[in-house]
């Protein structure tokens, strides 16, 4: 997805996750929940003008605490940022860091792709909710660096998470056969119900950036298959992570139910 979609497709996401939430307040609405107010172009499609104000305004009012467009302590916002931040901008281009966008190393099969991926995920998750019951305990204010740090580590397992439904990192298809399906036959109208399994994880440094690029427009619009598919993917992660953030323990829980149904994978190269 690129900037716009990130943003496009989080905001929904928790608008229809706090729509059902039924644990206490801090949970169901922090401050990384609450929407920022966005003046889009096309607010249900990605576009390059869209995509190229987000990424300018965010350079502009980065290093801002203030609660407008610029906000860090926002998740969506955040969740933009992985593709901007200075700390994962080499991302795109490093072998290590392509596990930040659901893709694969050169050296590496679709398989072992997919298994650091899918810890990158993991693991993030498993650390904010450690990091925001620390600051449930410490009551910890708006943009206190402790809540920004627990926003910082759910932006990175979700922004991955989206990526993995755009058809420029990824490949989900129900069809067996190898040959290359058009987009539309490898998704079932964007049926929750029936999420395309993982076949493929491509390499970025082979693909031409240009098709990427439509792709990732493409599956950024929330009027797209692939796009509604990574919405309510991303309403049911923040979901699990809400319901670990409402139990005593530290634990991830629902993690492999979850990996089962919207991570599966099919014929995967090993």
């Amino acid at each position: 997805m690129r900037c716009d979609g990130h943003i496009k497709l989080t905001s929904e996401a928790i608008r229809r996750l706090q729509l059902n939430c039924k644990h206490m307040a801090e949970i169901c609405d922090p401050p990384m929940l609450r929407p920022v107010p966005r003046n889009w172009h096309k607010p249900r499609v990605s576009n390059g003008f869209d995509n190229n104000l987000t990424a300018w305004q965010w350079f502009v009012g980065s290093g801002s605490h203030k609660p407008d467009v610029f906000d860090r302590g926002n998740l969506a916002n955040q969740v933009m940022a992985v593709d901007l931040n200075a700390a994962t901008r080499w991302t795109h281009d490093h072998p290590l860091g392509q596990r930040y966008h659901f893709m694969r190393a050169p050296s590496e099969t679709s398989y072992q792709a997919y298994q650091n991926a899918c810890r990158f995920i993991e693991e993030n998750a498993r650390a904010w909710v450690y990091a925001f019951k620390k600051v449930l305990l410490m009551k910890s204010p708006q943009h206190h660096p402790m809540r920004l740090d627990a926003v910082n580590k759910l932006a990175l397992a979700v922004h991955c998470l989206q990526d993995s439904f755009s058809p420029s990192h990824v490949r989900r298809a129900f069809v067996t056969s190898a040959l290359n399906f058009p987009v539309s036959l490898d998704v079932q109208l964007s049926n929750p119900n029936q999420v395309p399994p993982i076949r493929e994880l491509f390499i970025y440094a082979n693909q031409n950036h240009d098709h990427h690029a439509e792709d990732d427009y493409a599956s950024g619009s929330l009027n797209n298959p692939f796009g509604e598919l990574a919405v309510e993917a991303t309403v049911a992660f923040l979901t699990i992570c809400q319901q670990s953030a409402a139990q005593p323990s530290m634990a991830l829980t629902g993690w492999e139910s979850f990996k089962q149904k919207w991570l599966a994978t099919a014929e995967i190269e090993q």
